[in-house]
């Protein structure tokens, strides 16, 4: 994907699809050489993130939610309704 905006690992992510929305949280990320990497740094770069099986990636949109750091790696169904955007 090309960054727009820095991504580490622990986000969560939603991919909109003409298919569907999946919603995944960020536990691979890897540099165009095929590095492991522990976060995307921003505009200007490229980077290759796995999605859900079954995404048709024609057309999609891959979002982070803006959940606060104090919740990353919490359920969604889990967080406090005031954290949920």
């Amino acid at each position: 994907m090309k960054v727009k905006n820095r991504s580490v690992m622990g986000d969560h992510l939603e991919l909109m699809t003409r298919k569907g929305n999946f919603h995944f949280d960020l536990h691979e990320l890897r540099s165009v050489s095929g590095a492991a990497i522990e976060g995307a740094p921003g505009d200007g770069h490229t980077v290759y993130v796995p999605v859900p099986d079954g995404a048709d990636l024609r057309f999609g949109l891959l979002m982070r939610n803006l959940v606060p750091v104090l919740f990353r790696g919490t359920p969604r169904q889990e967080l406090p309704k005031a954290a949920i955007f």
